[in-house]
């Protein structure tokens, strides 16, 4: 396996597990930042709502290969033979530019550019953070995710008397769904905002000095609006302000990881057990986002 291959792989499975323990904790839908339809013909359509195939009238009978997970080596097959149209692919991967590479039920099917190229991901590996801090929950390593994290960090006390000293209220959850308003003067929230709430006002407030940051050095750093699709650090497929969905053109179970507004991925679709990753993209922002997706979800020829 390639160190890509290794990369891919951990970050699949942190995708589905970091999901899965999501889903008990907080509405995917909910959280606002205030820190920092499937083309018919030859393929497979997938409901919107449920994800469920739905197969075509002309659609030919095909197992479905059982589903593997990477192990020592990669194992590989032709995109025809889990169920993808190689044509639809080579749009997807020159709409996209860079590199990347496509895996359908636990097969690498499909690369382009050059796949093995270590590189940054920015943002993207938001996640694993979140992962990590769901499996300190579980190993008992902190009581919970509303733990206030000035237990561990007691330098929080002090800040801001002025504020009613609020950063000592900061917990776990406020951090991993990026509603904790550290560096702003708003209070940290209890829990994610409904999508309607626009962000904080952007007015700084102390922080502790001489932190070291791993991401944006503005200050104060209000980040982006996470338009009703942000949890647990992953970037999910919910509604905005005006109702209108995230990537309309992909399931609404879809979720990923983005860095540089878009130009570093990695994206699961549950339904169609379909993952894609690619970097150093030329596109970037949500509408390039989402005719990537529904490329990828056109592909799609069989379960």
């Amino acid at each position: 396996m390639t160190r890509a291959g290794r990369t891919v792989a951990l970050a699949a499975a942190l995708a589905i597990v970091s999901s899965a323990w999501a889903a008990g904790e907080a509405d995917p839908t909910g959280a606002t930042d205030c820190s920092q339809s499937v083309p018919a013909g030859r393929a497979a359509r997938f409901d919107k709502q449920t994800v469920a195939p739905v197969p075509p009238d002309t659609r030919a009978s095909h197992a479905a290969p059982p589903r593997v997970f990477p192990g020592k080596t990669w194992q590989e097959r032709p995109p025809a033979e889990v169920g993808l149209n190689p044509g639809r692919l080579r749009s997807l991967a020159a709409f996209l530019g860079g590199r990347g590479c496509v895996i359908r039920h636990g097969y690498l099917v499909y690369t382009w550019g050059d796949a093995s190229k270590r590189g940054d991901v920015a943002s993207a590996a938001k996640p694993v953070y979140a992962h990590f801090l769901l499996k300190a929950v579980e190993d008992g390593k902190i009581p919970g995710l509303d733990e206030p994290i000035v237990r561990l960090q007691p330098g929080l006390a002090d800040l801001n008397a002025d504020l009613g000293h609020k950063d000592r209220g900061i917990t776990w959850r406020h951090l991993a769904n990026q509603t904790s308003c550290y560096g702003l003067a708003e209070m940290a929230v209890a829990s994610p905002l409904a999508n309607r709430v626009p962000q904080s006002a952007g007015r700084q407030a102390a922080m502790m000095p001489g932190q070291r940051s791993i991401g944006s050095r503005r200050i104060p750093d209000n980040q982006t609006d996470h338009l009703g699709s942000y949890s647990w650090l992953w970037w999910t497929n919910g509604m905005d302000r005006e109702g209108r969905r995230h990537w309309p053109d992909a399931p609404t179970d879809t979720f990923g990881a983005f860095g540089h507004s878009g130009k570093r991925a990695m994206v699961v679709l549950p339904g169609p057990d379909l993952i894609v990753a690619w970097n150093d993209s030329r596109r970037s922002g949500r509408d390039d986002e989402n005719a990537a997706l529904g490329r990828l979800v056109a592909s799609v020829t069989s379960p």
